[in-house]
């Protein structure tokens, strides 16, 4: 659909259509809002030029969501749309467990296609949507390494502050941040502030009190509990003693209740509130039963009633129980029914059943069986000791785990059907089986094709049969390793092995060293995998024809070729024009040649490192680095590290520059205002902190850009 022509004249369409079955899946809530900042992102105009928003489609049966950019005025402009989706698609990857536990309000908890589409249509959720989406660029700075910084958000600079913010924040001391935040505007530090205080109660509380009055402010306090209810604890006394403002925290975050004053912990309908909101992967009922006021525990009745509640909305809560209700057995009977009822098959723990318990031989086993039987993820065999004898269950537990067999007794690890069924899900299964069946052709059959690997398992009979050594390797080439010794030497097999070998694999792992010298094996190994490059022979690393193919896809392959060819103009300069830090490997006479290194630095400006002493002091040389990268500024001469021209352009490109540019220019305005627009006044000052330490706050005296996201 990406290149050709949409039907009813209009012109060139790219469709993108996001689909998801969030059922039996973890981080839920994540997910949603995951495809939710997906659709913010991409309802605005793209990166490409001249492109409009596009259309977007909704379908909550199907769990669909078509975006539809028409009219399109060129290949080219397609293809960089294209290519610019999939930079954000690849910002949004995994980060579904950095924003499961985040809420937007606190009026909206179950999430589907049709809340999305309500929250990007209406206005009134204008001001929701944006102080979300400044949240969730805090939040994956905060929690990992990932950036959500695309094409479609290069001109969002106040998003791209709080992300560096969040992370400066996750490495930096107390005193640090006290530092930082003083250094700030009042707007500003408001605004980091409340980021902070959302995703980390416990170490914001401190900077919170001295700089806002928040946590005494009601209307504010509902506000933050809304979001993260573990805020609560942070609040003024009185605050915490409104029932509302409870309430408001454990319907976001159950596991707030512990930050609840005792008597709310005593309160029926809370502590229900809270149970039942126990939805995500680390609000687990068990942690908030733990919570409970002793009024509530002590009442029998009560007690019942929660405990249902409990299992019935996490099923995992039978565990805590079955350590709890010991001298109640056929009330935990009761709950691990009623757990077994409402078990994930999609996500499955460890088995929860007790069967001294259950006091019921057959039924537990039935349970057994199902459990294994429907279980879509790998049970372990190892949870059933009794029934390791027990064919049925142990040809259930092969439905979602073949390599339960080698829990299975000695008896049945001697049943050909039962190994049949195994190596036809996974061959390596055939490991556990007894010698006699490793040495049955069509069980090893099934198995290699199957998996390639498995031929390790056979018989040594079996690895020297041509047969079955063509079928592992047809199936992963790295099979050779365990054939006999008289195949391997073989070309025809060599030849076999390398073409089927899987994308990552090294021939230095299965291919035996005598055939590195045959060029065009290698040449079929190097297309496979490009570092294959640094076991081929001497004579082929002089070779240019292999040479010159793999320079000009992985110039960083330059290390491990000859010293004839890191001299040779022409190889150097494939090399450093894919890879522009191999001109480190290049010849000392190319390192100091303008034209080679001019190439390198247009793929990457840190090749400056490399570059010749004299060409670092050139000023066009250092331009084109920093412009590349800003943090090249650091291999510059130090005369050229003080020109105003290339520590500005340098910033630009990356603030953190400023940590090279000359202590003369530390407290130039112009300097310290290009550096802030670039990776905000927060980060701005940490790098001030560290490159002169007795420096004084001249905020006051060097206008600062007012950059705030509200």
């Amino acid at each position: 659909e990406l290149l050709t022509q949409a039907e009813g004249g209009r012109e060139r369409t790219l469709r993108l259509r996001y689909s998801e079955d969030f059922c039996h899946k973890r981080h839920v809530n994540g997910k949603w809002l995951r495809l939710w900042h997906l659709v913010q992102t991409l309802a605005q105009s793209p990166p490409t030029a001249g492109l409009g928003a596009p259309d977007i489609v909704y379908n909550d049966q199907s769990h669909q969501i078509l975006f539809e950019f028409t009219r399109i005025p060129s290949r080219e402009a397609m293809q960089k749309l294209f290519v610019d989706i999939l930079a954000l698609m690849q910002s949004l990857q995994n980060i579904d467990q950095d924003l499961s536990e985040f809420h937007l309000d606190g009026s909206q908890t179950v999430w589907n296609m049709s809340a999305i589409q309500k929250r990007l249509a209406n206005p009134t959720f204008a001001k929701v949507n944006a102080h979300a989406l400044a949240h969730a660029y805090w939040l994956v700075g905060r929690r990992s390494k990932r950036s959500l910084i695309t094409p479609w958000t290069d001109n969002s600079k106040e998003l791209a502050h709080l992300q560096v913010t969040a992370r400066l924040f996750r490495g930096v001391s107390d005193d640090r941040i006290g530092h930082l935040l003083d250094a700030q505007s009042d707007s500003h530090r408001r605004t980091v502030l409340w980021h902070y205080l959302l995703t980390d109660p416990g170490r914001a509380d401190h900077w919170v009190r001295k700089w806002t009055t928040w946590l005494d402010d009601e209307t504010t306090a509902m506000q933050l509990v809304s979001q993260n209810g573990h805020t609560l604890k942070c609040l003024a006394p009185q605050l915490r003693n409104k029932r509302a403002i409870v309430w408001a925290a454990v319907k976001c975050h159950p596991q707030a209740l512990a930050h609840a004053p005792v008597h709310f912990k005593n309160d029926v309908d809370i502590v229900s509130r809270a149970l039942r909101n126990c939805d995500s992967e680390s609000e687990k009922c068990a942690d908030v039963f733990k919570h409970i006021g002793p009024e509530l525990i002590n009442d029998p009745v009560i007690f019942r009633q929660l405990a249902t509640l409990a299992v019935t909305c996490d099923y995992r809560c039978a565990k805590y129980f079955a350590g709890e209700l010991k001298q109640d057995q056929p009330f935990l009977k009761e709950l691990f029914l009623l757990a077994y009822k409402a078990i994930d098959h999609g996500h499955n723990d460890d088995w929860l059943i007790d069967k001294d318990v259950l006091q019921d031989h057959q039924l537990y086993r039935q349970m057994a069986v199902d459990y294994l039987k429907m279980s879509r993820t790998p049970v372990s065999l190892e949870s059933f000791p009794d029934f390791h004898d027990d064919r049925e269950v142990v040809e259930a537990s092969i439905s979602s785990n073949p390599h339960n067999l080698q829990y299975a007794s000695v008896r049945l690890g001697k049943d050909r059907a039962l190994f049949r069924h195994a190596v036809a899900k996974d061959g390596e299964a055939l490991c556990y089986a007894c010698d006699a069946l490793r040495d049955d052709f069509e069980l090893v059959s099934i198995a290699v094709k199957n998996n390639g690997r498995a031929l390790e398992c056979a018989s040594e009979r079996l690895r020297g049969n041509p047969d079955i050594v063509t079928a592992a390797l047809q199936n992963n080439g790295r099979a050779l390793k365990y054939a006999a010794e008289s195949i391997r030497s073989d070309p025809h097999f060599a030849r076999l092995a390398v073409s089927h070998q899987k994308s990552f694999t090294s021939i230095s792992f299965y291919l035996p060293g005598s055939f590195y010298r045959d060029k065009a094996l290698m040449k079929m190994a190097l297309e496979r995998n490009y570092t294959n490059f640094r076991y081929v022979s001497d004579a082929l690393r002089d070779d240019d024809e292999l040479v010159n193919l793999v320079l000009k896809y992985h110039g960083e392959q330059l290390v491990y070729v000859s010293a004839r060819l890191r001299d040779d103009r022409a190889a150097v300069s494939l090399a450093v024009a894919n890879r522009g830090r191999a001109l480190k490997h290049a010849s000392a006479t190319l390192r100091a040649d303008p034209d080679v290194v001019l190439l390198a630095l247009r793929n990457d400006g840190m090749a400056l490192e490399y570059a010749h002493p004299r060409l670092q002091t050139r000023e066009e040389i250092v331009a084109m680095a920093v412009q590349q990268n800003g943090l090249a500024l650091q291999f510059a001469s130090d005369s050229l590290r003080s020109k105003t021209h290339l520590v500005t352009l340098a910033l630009h490109n990356d603030g953190e520059a400023l940590r090279f540019a000359d202590p003369s220019l530390w407290d130039d305005p112009d300097i310290i205002a290009a550096a802030v627009a670039s990776i905000g006044p927060v980060a701005v000052e940490n790098i001030r902190l560290d490159i002169a330490p007795g420096i004084q706050n001249t905020r006051g005296q060097v206008v600062i850009p007012e950059l705030v996201v509200t």
